[in-house]
């Protein structure tokens, strides 16, 4: 019997592993809501910005020259973004412009921005698991750390990133590194930078990333089964949790009533591939 290939990435995993029924209308169904959401699309135009910062002084090692270009490239990018509008892109611009200054005497050496690694991470006599993932940037310059890989997020509320994030630990597993260093982009107007801007270094050794390799592919085999016999249970109890799950409206209602209110709120896409290039 061939075996099966599934290609994943830490979205898709989430995703399936927080309720097999939003897996079924994010990643089966391909459903994205109308309405988008600003704090996302901030989060996306601040990658946008310190992906050029960096492929700047990759080339330049000119921090002032990188910043420059950053910003104007900034500043071009702000109508891309329907829920991001003048006064509020200048807002994101003046604090990009913070964070860049506060930064400036950082070692971070840039290896590779925005690029797309996979590995197969598990094979077995039934299944081929093969993990995608795009990682902000790499960076060397640490000392004893011969690589890094840096993962950027923007945040209004300071939570302290989880170790035990598939994100994360699929990073350092596909790169074979032990080193991830969250960094973290507050807009807290009334915060100093020290308190804005921070960067959480997490260690993961290969017991730890074993670990994960085992448990991903177990949650792998689930969800092949869900795919082959087209069953996608709800859990229920996941409704309410991360902010309230986007996908709630449809659930909630009879039904006999989703598909009017797919046709209302969401929008269907191109089928998920985790190793589809940004979108410019």
């Amino acid at each position: 019997m061939a075996k099966k290939i599934l290609k994943i990435d830490s979205q898709i995993l989430d995703s399936f592993s927080k309720c097999e029924r939003d897996f079924e209308h994010k990643f089966v169904h391909n459903l994205r809501a109308l309405e988008s959401k600003y704090a996302i699309q901030r989060g996306s135009l601040c990658h946008d910005i310190i992906e050029q910062y960096y492929n700047e002084y990759k080339s330049s090692r000119n921090k002032l020259n990188a910043r420059i270009k950053s910003l104007e490239l900034g500043r071009a990018r702000i109508n891309h973004y329907d829920a991001i509008d003048v006064p509020r892109g200048m807002s994101i611009l003046e604090n990009m412009g913070e964070y860049f200054t506060y930064y400036q005497n950082e070692r971070w050496l840039p290896v590779e921005t925005e690029k797309i690694h996979k590995k197969v991470i598990y094979e077995d006599d039934e299944l081929i698991l093969l993990y995608v993932c795009k990682i902000d940037v790499t960076v060397a310059g640490e000392p004893e750390i011969p690589l890094m890989a840096v993962d950027h997020k923007t945040y209004d509320r300071w939570f302290e990133p989880l170790a035990t994030e598939n994100q994360f630990t699929g990073y350092c597993t596909v790169l074979g590194i032990n080193f991830l260093t969250v960094n973290k982009i507050g807009f807290q107007s009334s915060y100093p930078p020290e308190k804005k801007f921070r960067r959480v270094k997490l260690v993961y050794n290969d017991e730890k990333k074993q670990e994960w390799i085992h448990n991903t592919a177990r949650i792998a085999k689930d969800m092949l089964f869900c795919l082959e016999t087209n069953t996608f249970p709800m859990r229920r109890t996941q409704c309410g949790m991360y902010g309230g799950c986007g996908m709630l409206p449809i659930c909630s209602v009879d039904p006999r009533a989703r598909a009017g209110v797919i046709e209302k709120m969401y929008k269907v896409e191109a089928p998920w591939d985790p190793e589809s290039p940004k979108e410019e």
